[in-house]
């Protein structure tokens, strides 16, 4: 797999950075899987036009926990892959599959094309999964996860180390002083 260097953020120390979203979705998945469920080996579309963090996660299945905000109305606050392995008879964890140790973070509007002549709607099961009663699934069975943003378009923070995204409560965030309001 070819991919530009200088476009991943490697995992190292407090490595935080950020996912623009123009969607109102955020997409994550493995570089690998990816570029398979597109058709293509050319990775330029993931290294550009997102975030793509180096990981040491085993490979296979991997639980991806969802944070609501209990004081947003119940809002996506964040999204974390973690690394303990998916276990296949746990329905109550949405999951991605790793097959490289790069690990996409981004807008799908950006990277998923639907060529209808094809017969392909990419991008129609991405919003698919985001727009489902809980705001987030799978693409069907690809190990590709997405979620609505907590609060739509917008730039997220993305921590490297953790493998996490965070929409609402962002621990980096500006705090708002309570004399401006």
């Amino acid at each position: 797999m070819k991919y530009n260097e200088y476009a991943v953020r490697y995992s190292c120390g407090s490595q935080v950075t950020h996912a623009d979203v123009d969607s109102g979705q955020i997409m994550i998945g493995d570089v690998a899987v990816l570029t398979e469920f597109v058709g293509t080996d050319d990775t330029s579309d993931f290294m550009n036009n997102g975030v793509v963090v180096k990981h040491d996660l085993m490979p296979g299945y991997h639980k991806v926990w969802v944070e609501y905000d209990r004081h947003w109305d119940g809002r996506v606050a964040s999204v974390e892959v973690r690394t303990a392995p998916y276990d296949a008879l746990d329905k109550d964890f949405e999951m991605v599959l790793i097959k490289s140790d790069l690990l996409f973070f981004g807008d799908p509007c950006y990277v998923l094309n639907d060529d209808w002549e094809k017969g392909e709607a990419h991008y129609d099961l991405a919003c698919e999964a985001s727009l489902s009663p809980l705001g987030y699934g799978n693409i069907g069975d690809t190990g590709i996860f997405v979620t609505t943003s907590g609060l739509g378009d917008g730039t997220y923070r993305v921590d490297a180390d953790d493998l996490k995204i965070y929409f609402l409560n962002d621990p980096w965030g500006e705090e708002e002083d309570e004399d401006d309001e």
